[in-house]
């Protein structure tokens, strides 16, 4: 048994239901619609999909506008055939061809093929079932001779060999035997028409805007499709309104032609959620439904209307997201259908920061090509800023979670280029540059593409703050070349004598408010509350505004050896230009031993008019302290003091807190040691026991 719908066999694939009295109805209803002649009875067994499909109402909408369109045609070729076939006769006409078979000499048609008369009442049904199989309009004009005749051999039927073979070869009629009746529109033309290859292109065009509904696509996107699918033919592709009005007239009233988010003739479909809505309660009224398929149409219905909701999102493909640390903003950013949905099914309470990911997850899903979500991106700029892992965020993009390592890379080349390098909002703020050996990839298999220059920064106290888009476009290496490019200002060797002269001090007696504050924080380990650490009892005794913190400002970087006086000259001229872009009368420049007595003589060797002259360079303290935190260790190897460190770091922590290599480390751990030390004495000489002193060992532990 075969399904009425499709005419294949019930037995082979997809799910076979039998119809009752409404769906029987229904399907009888749809047939009336199609203008089809399908009628079905309760009982009738049909394959499910095949009902669906038939009976759903965009497949209905589609089939009367086949048939429409094919009944203008027919009736155009029909009148065309009406025409031709006033004067053709199965006696002395081809009923291929239409032309008077003439049994001449001409040597020319013998090369071609001789007539011949039908012999047999079977080449009717043969002819017939060719045509069927053809269905274009030279199988149109034969069916309309044939049908006109019962008995080919009684009607004397004669037919051109080589028309007989074009057609059942599924080739044209041969130019040979064209007529002059035929209209010259209809005549063929050698190769593909260009109205036929224009059409195709144009079927291509709707199927992909049906194919990438999700996407804001215009109408100029589709003109450029066109062109494409065209561009091996020598047709041309429509023009904006032209193609406007093609796609109004095939989708008619399922799509809508606006501006959305400042895009202009953004083609979008017209799927409300009136429609589907209709399109669900049409499927819950036929009962032949089980339960499991009602609860189906239930979460399908809730898919499309969240998908449809997704469509209003608006985009920009001029900036990226603004990223915000507020969980309620980004649940914001989601529709309101997927944000309910996805707080019913997560149980937590305060879950605003998974809703937000998931759903932003979710959108980033559906529409991947419009949309960039807040965390996404968000969350592959952090990953890429901590750990600098391709495999990381490119795993998790897979995935689902985050942007991907490519999109990063956008985002960081835009926002470098976005910033340059000026301060951002900087309104006279104390500003201090520091330059630097740097060095990346310092150790590779072969030892090449290893990098070591100069580095510049500028630290910005109080530090400033911005927030601003950063744009969204294509950039090019020479544009970031340009942004953070450093003039080279080649300098040879300078010598220059510099004699130091330190002035006599002035004594000068004063009483420091501050100056027992040192007893009082030593003191205090005999208290029984617990006491701050050292910075701890500075904040607790300042007072008044304090300033903040600074903010860390990266500069370009020099590709060249930083001991070379080029470098360091370059460097110089830089920081000048770019404190004088901020109105900085006085630029201070930080840096270490080696650098800056190179940079001290370029300066003094400068014209006395030289910008570089009002550069404070400033020798760096970091060496000095490094140098005098491990000479305390020097001084005290042996001492046991490595011991003593060891019980509260590690031993590797240790060598480098010896050496003054591990600066805060070794600042923490000296003031840990003084601080027990004095303590001890303290409760010794006032005669106050320390509390929670233990003693193990002969070692005394607090």
């Amino acid at each position: 048994m075969n399904c009425v719908i499709c005419n294949k066999s019930l037995n082979g694939e997809g799910d076979v239901v039998t119809l009752k009295e409404k769906g029987s109805e229904g399907i009888n209803r749809a047939s009336a619609e199609r203008f089809d002649s399908i009628t079905t009875v309760p009982g009738q067994q049909v394959h499910q999909n095949c009902r669906r499909e038939y009976c759903r109402p965009s497949s209905i909408k589609r089939a009367k506008k086949s048939v429409l369109e094919e009944t203008t045609s027919s009736r155009t070729r029909r009148s065309f055939t009406r025409k031709a076939e006033q004067c053709f006769s199965f006696k002395t006409d081809c009923f291929f061809c239409g032309t008077k078979v003439e049994f001449g000499s001409d040597s020319k048609r013998k090369r071609l093929g001789e007539a011949f008369s039908v012999t047999t009442i079977e080449t009717k049904d043969t002819i017939l079932r060719i045509c069927s199989e053809r269905n274009d309009e030279w199988s149109e004009t034969i069916r309309a001779r044939l049908m006109n005749v019962h008995d080919l051999p009684a009607a004397d039927a004669i037919y051109h060999q080589t028309c007989n073979v074009n057609f059942r070869t599924n080739r044209q009629l041969p130019q040979l035997y064209e007529t002059d009746e035929l209209p010259a529109a209809k005549k063929r033309k050698v190769g593909r028409p260009q109205d036929e290859e224009k059409n195709q292109a144009f079927v291509k065009v709707a199927k992909f805007l049906e194919d990438n509904d999700d996407e804001q696509i215009t109408v100029g996107d589709l003109v450029e499709k066109m062109k494409e699918y065209l561009n091996d033919t020598e047709s041309e592709a429509y023009g904006r309104s032209h193609m406007k009005t093609k796609l109004l007239e095939y989708f008619g009233d399922e799509i809508t032609i606006t501006d959305i988010n400042g895009k202009p003739n953004v083609v979008t479909f017209r799927t409300t959620a009136t429609a589907i809505l209709q399109e669900f309660h049409f499927r819950e009224h036929q009962d032949d439904l089980d339960i499991n398929e009602e609860q189906m149409n239930i979460i399908k219905t809730a898919a499309k209307l969240i998908k449809n909701d997704l469509k209003s999102i608006p985009t920009s493909s001029d900036s990226y997201p603004t990223i915000t640390t507020d969980a309620e903003s980004h649940v914001r950013y989601l529709p309101a259908s997927l944000s309910t949905f996805l707080s019913l099914l997560t149980s937590e309470k305060n879950n605003a920061l998974k809703v937000a990911s998931i759903g932003q997850a979710i959108v980033q899903a559906a529409r991947p090509r419009v949309v960039i979500s807040p965390l996404q991106i968000g969350l592959a700029v952090q990953l890429h800023h901590n750990f600098a892992s391709r495999f990381l965020i490119d795993t998790l993009h897979h995935h689902g979670f985050c942007s991907s390592y490519q999109d990063v890379q956008m985002f960081n080349q835009n926002a470098a280029l976005g910033q340059g390098t000026d301060i951002p909002s900087f309104n006279g703020q104390f500003v201090q540059y520091a330059a630097d050996n740097v060095d990346h990839n310092t150790r590779t298999l072969d030892g090449h593409n290893t990098f070591h220059g100069m580095g510049m920064i500028a630290v910005v106290t109080p530090g400033t703050k911005f927030s601003r888009n950063v744009a969204r476009r294509k950039v090019t290496s020479e544009e970031i070349s340009a942004t953070g490019k450093v003039e080279i200002h080649p300098c040879g060797p300078r010598q220059v004598n510099v004699e130091i002269k330190y002035k006599d001090l002035a004594l000068v007696r004063a009483e420091d408010p501050t100056a027992n504050l040192d007893i009082l924080w030593k003191t205090s380990l005999l208290f029984g509350n617990p006491r701050p650490s050292w910075t701890g009892m500075m904040q607790l005794v300042h007072q008044g505004r304090h300033q903040g913190k600074s903010s860390v400002m990266f500069l370009p970087m020099i590709d060249m050896n930083p001991s070379d006086v080029t470098c360091v000259s370059s460097t110089l001229h830089f920081v000048s230009e770019h404190a004088k872009q901020h109105s900085i009368a006085n630029p201070i420049v930080t840096f270490d031993q080696p650098l800056w007595l190179k940079a001290f003589n370029i300066i003094q060797t400068e014209p006395a008019n030289s910008d570089l002259r009002k550069i404070i360079v400033r020798l760096g303290a970091f060496h000095a302290e490094m140098s005098f935190l491990g000479s305390i260790g020097h001084l005290m190897a042996g001492s046991g003091l490595r011991e003593l460190l060891e019980l509260i770091y590690a031993s590797n922590a240790v060598d480098h807190i010896m050496t003054g290599k591990a600066i805060s480390r070794a600042v923490r751990a000296h003031l840990i040691v003084d601080a027990a030390l004095n303590a001890l004495l303290y409760s010794q000489a006032l005669e106050v026991p320390v509390p929670h002193l233990t003693e193990e060992g002969g070692i005394v532990f607090l």
